[in-house]
């Protein structure tokens, strides 16, 4: 195996909740609250649970957070639920577009 392919593939596995959720921001424009299927907040300094989170485009303003939560978070991150955050912290409604989201976080909505 290739040493540097298995430092990346350990480092992927180390990153934690924080990271990740990070990373969605990054590309999607808003927040996320991390849940385990008990509905258990999971703490943001867990490592390892959250694999790759690869989509380098947001998914389009037209879609809801149920179409994002579908999409592109349980196809991920099967073993975890999620709560999209709006701007001001709280659980967006699932039929909110994610334009209305993405534009809490600027003062909109």
């Amino acid at each position: 195996m290739n040493s540097a392919l298995g430092r990346a593939g350990n480092e992927e596995r180390m990153v934690t909740v924080a990271t990740r959720i990070t990373k969605i921001h990054i590309v999607e424009g808003f927040d996320i609250l991390v849940r385990d299927h008990n509905g258990k907040k999971v703490s943001e300094a867990e490592q390892g649970i959250m694999g790759p989170y690869d989509y380098k485009a947001k998914l389009p303003d037209k879609k809801t957070v149920a179409d994002w939560i579908r999409c592109r978070f349980e196809p991920n991150f099967d073993e975890l639920t999620c709560e999209v955050l709006d701007g001001r912290g709280w659980a967006a409604d699932p039929e909110d577009t994610l334009a209305v989201v993405r534009a809490s976080y600027f003062g909109g909505e």
